[in-house]
């Protein structure tokens, strides 16, 4: 909780360009947001092709469920996919070892 606490802090007195170096960094790990969001696209144009059919219109917490539930699982997968391969780059790095300087 420390850490969070300090990043926090570190953006907050850092200003404007921390700011926009952290959420960049958080954008880059969100690989498949823009699938979720074609997805609520697709969504939206069949919510209003249904509109004006006699189904009629879809209630407003199956639309907020929909929504929601698309936007967690996109950010969902893309962070399970970008932390796996942030840990498999991790361990494909060569090891220094100390004897190599003297």
């Amino acid at each position: 909780m420390g850490t969070i606490l300090r990043e926090y802090w570190s953006v907050i007195r850092g200003g404007v360009p921390d700011a926009r170096r952290a959420v960049a960094g958080l954008l880059r790990r969100f690989v498949y947001l823009h699938y979720g969001l074609a997805v609520l696209l697709a969504f939206a144009s069949v919510k209003l092709i249904l509109s004006e059919t006699p189904v009629g219109k879809l209630p407003i917490p199956v639309t907020l469920g929909m929504i929601v539930a698309t936007i967690a699982v996109s950010i969902g997968w893309s962070l399970h996919r970008t932390r796996a391969n942030t840990s498999t780059a991790a361990e494909d790095r060569p090891e220094v070892s100390e004897s190599a300087d003297t």
